[in-house]
């Protein structure tokens, strides 16, 4: 895809024009649009299996757990992706111990959220917004080539570009944008560090600015 489709063009400023864009139309229920996102989310996401009841996409390789999930809170559409690196993860648990159980249902090594994502966002600045207050049919339409753009050209991307350790490392270190959620950002480089080889207690594997 590439470029955002033409819809996307109302989505600016005026929060109340974009609220009414996606509750046009009868009302739609919850159940309804997760299995349309679904239904449109599945071709672009072929290898990876649909766990339905928890709207969540999940592929498993020897090199990462790789996660897209749909999630919806106070009628708003968002996407939370993120992968777990099993390489990252033992190193990690070879350096401070084994941590506590995690999740299979999410990623543990890096991840991001759309709602950090868009043209008010210091994380990400993305020139339109990628959260939908869907409420009715019209609006739910106008949602799913949005949602199918997205993944295309940001979210596969992602995935696909950390499952190598230096970029989860650069990631980690470049604040500028942050384009990530670390609860331990420090303990991730040191661990892409101690899996590559190197001096984990030199100034490089350090965790300077994070």
């Amino acid at each position: 895809m590439n470029a955002a489709p033409p819809a996307f063009a109302h989505r600016g400023d005026d929060l109340v024009a974009w609220s009414d864009a996606y509750a046009a139309g009868d009302h739609v229920s919850a159940t309804d649009i997760h299995a349309a996102v679904a239904h449109a989310l599945q071709p672009l996401l072929p290898r990876y299996r649909h766990l339905r009841a928890k709207h969540l996409f999940h592929l498993a390789d020897p090199t990462a757990d790789h996660f897209v999930q749909v999630q919806r809170g106070k009628n708003i559409l968002t996407l939370h992706f993120g992968l777990t690196h099993h390489a990252v993860e033992r190193s990690r648990a070879a350096l401070f111990g084994p941590a506590d159980t995690p999740s299979p249902h999410a990623p543990q090594t890096i991840a991001m959220w759309s709602a950090n994502i868009g043209p008010f966002s210091k994380s990400w600045p993305l020139s339109y917004r990628v959260d939908w207050p869907v409420l009715g049919h019209e609006g739910l339409a106008l949602a799913l080539p949005e949602i199918q753009a997205f993944v295309e050209d940001h979210v596969r991307p992602y995935l696909v570009r950390h499952r190598d350790p230096e970029a989860i490392r650069a990631t980690c270190l470049d604040p500028h944008p942050r384009t990530a959620f670390f609860l331990q950002a420090a303990s991730t480089v040191a661990a892409v560090d101690h899996l590559m080889g190197r001096d984990v207690l030199g100034g490089s594997a350090a965790g300077e600015g994070l």
